[in-house]
């Protein structure tokens, strides 16, 4: 029997544990094949052991040697790897896809997950492994390890799909065990990074295991994580922020956000519906490439809609419905048409949009140009007008990005609880009746098809709340707006709430950062745990300051400015209230950069 007798881990202080962090070591060296060959991995629990799927047994394969790397008698079951010293020319037995394990707290960057705490795998940044991998139970006895899995396929010659290159593996225990890729104990190789695995004190003695991952971008997030929206691309100019410092503050080395809801917007990124902005576009595919080679998921949103777009002349107001041939709509549509078949040919790593924003309430009818809408039409279009014009919309987008982007992923263009601009309804009701119509216009069969995978991909929505999140105000209005993709047997698709927040300032519903990171606390939390069928939950938004120019604040920031350490442009919602507070803030479920170095 084995008995948990910590905290003792041969009493490494907290300052030691973050010397060997920091002296695990670095490079910016270009690896041109892996440090060391993987074939799988066993290790044993109370009354059985877990097989190398490579042998089916706790054995390696031949040709591979089997390496002790954890385990403390009375304390930590057994666990080894087989592996050996890579060689020209002769292939890995498997493929290498990282690990993730189950912790007990946030201690050495675990994240909460669920209802739990989680080291995650570096491609999914979940409890996943990346896609065509499969994860298989190294470790794990109730009440004395925790669960360890890792992630491994057969090798594969497809340079293209994420891989890892492996640098070997080390634990902590009485004695700490020696990485043979470096024949020294908490060590890896020049320019691999150490990803702790295991390590809840007073639990499980530290684990990790070196790596270097490869073609991150081609994996999206994993299921259920925090992103948060920005634009960039407008900041670069208004505030003079440069696209690398903005990645940096949002990618591993600040807030780790998983995904970033970028602002793509045709009045910046094209001068024509047939026209790249020359000046602008190639800003715009620089911050996707620094984006998606740090691991971040990009999401492309535009909701504006220029002149040359509409014929009109006011900006971001459209013609009336209008199914004539030639008319002022008609025309607007097939620009609007092709405007994504030139925006999605010219960002084609992008694969997820959404093609217009809040169309529930933020589709304006232009009233002054002639030709555009009937005499005495209203200042605003009802809501069968607004979804009528978003179900064109969306046929038009839908098309144009598949066309050029076949596996894309094309969003509903999110509804908002606040289509008047005057009033967010609590219950959602707005939300619920917009998407309704949406799914009641499809089946009419009035458009081109009656199948909703011809309008869209997937379903979003805005769900703004002006309180604490709880089952009431949080968990059973969302609940109301997924019944009604259940009310149509439309629910194998992924769902994004891609704006959530709340704005602080002294004359707004919250006043204290303090404040909006505890609710937003309570909106992921509880979001993790009641909506299984959620994709990503995406905050509004990263910096304060740069929409709009000088003066034009909107107080949804949880920076001021961007900086990849935190400092004083890091707000309380980024990064968590004080240690005599419930943990909160965003950099609590994602493991920021804080308050100390990664290893």
């Amino acid at each position: 029997m084995k008995y948990k007798w910590r905290f003792g881990h041969s009493a490494l202080s907290a300052l030691t544990a973050i010397l060997i962090f920091m002296n695990i070591a670095w490079s910016s060296t270009a690896h041109a094949d892996t440090a060391w060959d993987f074939a799988g991995m066993y290790g044993y629990y109370s009354g059985g052991a877990y097989n190398n799927p490579a042998t089916g047994s706790t054995s390696c394969p031949k040709g591979y040697t089997a390496y002790l790397v954890y385990g403390t008698p009375n304390v930590d079951w057994s666990m080894y790897f087989c592996g050996r010293p890579h060689v020209a020319d002769q292939n890995s037995l498997y493929d290498f896809g990282g690990m993730f394990g189950l912790a007990g707290s946030t201690a050495y960057y675990a994240v909460p997950w669920k209802g739990y705490f989680y080291y995650v795998n570096p491609f999914t940044h979940t409890d996943t492994c990346p896609p065509g991998y499969t994860q298989t139970r190294v470790l794990g006895t109730p009440n004395v390890d925790n669960n360890l899995f890792y992630c491994w396929r057969a090798h594969s010659s497809d340079i293209t799909t994420a891989s890892m290159y492996f640098g070997g593996m080390t634990g902590d225990g009485a004695t700490p065990y020696i990485n043979p890729a470096t024949q020294t104990a908490l060590t890896c190789p020049s320019g691999y990074t150490a990803y702790p695995a295991l390590g809840t004190p007073n639990v499980d003695y530290r684990f990790f295991y070196c790596g270097i991952p490869q073609n991150v971008a081609t994996v999206a997030a994993g299921a259920g994580s925090l992103g948060i929206g920005e634009p960039i691309i407008e900041d670069a100019g208004s505030a003079g922020w440069a696209v690398s410092d903005q990645v940096n503050a949002l990618n591993n080395n600040g807030i780790n956000a998983r995904v970033v809801r970028l602002w793509t917007l045709a009045n910046d990124l094209l001068t024509s519906s047939t026209q790249i902005n020359a000046t602008e576009m190639p800003i715009a595919q620089a911050t996707v490439q620094q984006l998606q080679s740090s691991g971040v998921t990009v999401l492309g949103v535009d909701g504006e809609y220029p002149t040359w777009m509409t014929g009109g002349t006011i900006w971001n107001e459209i013609p009336c419905r209008s199914t004539t041939p030639g008319s002022a709509y008609e025309n607007f549509i097939s620009n609007f048409k092709q405007s994504w078949n030139t925006m999605s040919a010219a960002l084609p790593s992008i694969l997820m949009w959404e093609p217009a924003n809040e169309t529930n309430g933020l589709l304006v009818p232009d009233l002054t140009d002639a030709g555009m809408c009937p005499a005495g039409h209203a200042s605003t279009f009802t809501e069968q007008e607004a979804a009528a014009i978003t179900m064109d919309m969306m046929y038009a987008a839908h098309a144009a990005i598949h066309a050029n982007i076949p596996n894309a992923t094309v969003f509903m263009p999110p509804p908002s609880p606040n289509p008047t601009g005057t009033y967010l309804d609590p219950t959602f009701a707005p939300i619920v009746s917009f998407i309704t119509q949406i799914y009641s216009d499809i089946a009419l069969g009035n458009w081109p098809s009656t199948n909703p995978r011809d309008y869209f991909d997937g379903g979003s929505w805005h769900p703004y709340i002006a309180t604490d999140a709880t089952a009431s105000t949080w968990v059973e209005p969302n609940n109301k707006v997924y019944a009604v993709f259940q009310s149509n047997n439309d629910t194998n698709i992924p769902f994004l709430f891609s704006e959530t927040g709340f704005e602080v300032c002294q004359t707004c519903t919250v006043t204290s950062y303090s404040t909006a990171a505890s609710w937003m606390a309570d909106e992921i939390t509880l979001s993790q745990q009641n909506f299984p069928w959620l994709t990503y939950l995406i905050y509004f938004r990263a910096f304060e300051d740069g929409f709009g120019g000088a003066g034009a604040n909107q107080y949804f920031g949880i920076m001021s400015s961007p900086t990849s350490l935190p400092g004083n442009t890091w707000f309380t919602t980024a990064t968590s209230n004080s240690a005599t507070s419930p943990p909160s803030g965003f950099c609590y479920f994602t493991g920021c950069n804080y308050p100390s170095p990664k290893p």
